[in-house]
Formats: structure tokens, C-alpha cells, sequence
């Protein structure tokens, strides 16, 4: 984790150097950075109560319940 947050810390750093000395490439990261952050909040968000799907109940015959036509005469 901490790895993690030191190399974003670092990339962070050489792209905000990068806009610095770049105007135009300045407005490409912040498209780009925008369009990542949307696409992270959209895959993480939770879906509402009345949008989650649910699994439909399965519907068993116990033996006992054979219909009278499917019994054998004795």
C-alpha cells in the first residue's frame, strides 16, 4: 500500500512538472485525468435497491405431490 501511494505521489509530481512547462499538453492530462475520474466513479458506484437483481426462487414438486395421473394402477 505504501508503495502504491509512493509511486502515485511520484507520478503525480512528473506530470504536474510536465503541464507546468507544457500548455497544451497541461490541457491533454487534464481531459484525460477527468475522463479516468469519471470512468472510476461510474464502475464503483452502487446500484439503487430498486435496480439489483435478485435470483428468481426455484419452484420444487416434493414426491408426495405426484399427480394422480402419473401414479401406477395396482
Amino acid at each position: 500500500m505504501f508503495l502504491t501511494f509512493v509511486v502515485a505521489l511520484l507520478v503525480g509530481c512528473v506530470v504536474v512538472y510536465a503541464a507546468y512547462k507544457d500548455t497544451k499538453l497541461a490541457v491533454a492530462l487534464a481531459a484525460g485525468f477527468a475522463a479516468i475520474t469519471l470512468f472510476y466513479v461510474i464502475m464503483n458506484r452502487e446500484q439503487p435497491a430498486t435496480q439489483q437483481q435478485t435470483v428468481a426462487p426455484s419452484i420444487t414438486t416434493p414426491v408426495s405431490e405426484v399427480p394422480a395421473s402419473a401414479r401406477s394402477a395396482p
